[in-house]
């Protein structure tokens, strides 16, 4: 039997001075970018209905109250909200007012919580 010797090894390696200030950069930006604050969407959710589907529906509903399966003084279109317009004379449904709704009831319920989120992120 041989004996051996043992010994060490160092390996170092470098991150290239273009990567590391490409990095630095990106996360300058990202710190930016986290000061913006939440962006809600206030455009259409949902698709409104076309004519021709409301005149389905209410063709229908006007069978249903020819047979008495609804009241008669009743309407295809209660608890339905109006839908809103957008750009293009697209109709339908956004829920961007609900977001301003729920903002305005956490502001109004736990003050605190609402500025220390409004602190953070703007």
């Amino acid at each position: 039997m041989s004996g051996g010797k043992g010994g060490t090894q160092t390996q170092s390696q470098s991150i290239p001075k273009y990567v590391e200030d490409a990095a630095q950069y990106n996360i300058g930006l990202a710190k930016d970018a986290s000061k913006i604050g939440y962006m809600p969407y206030y455009g259409p959710d949902v698709a409104g209905l076309t004519p021709q589907q409301v005149q389905s529906m209410q063709n229908t509903f006007n069978a249903q109250q020819a047979y008495g399966m609804v009241a008669p003084d009743a309407q295809f279109s209660t608890g339905m909200p109006e839908a809103q317009q957008f750009a293009g004379g697209v109709s339908g449904y956004s829920s961007g007012g609900l977001f301003d709704q729920a903002v305005k009831e956490l502001a109004a319920r736990d003050p605190e919580q609402a500025a220390q989120y409004g602190k953070f992120y703007g």
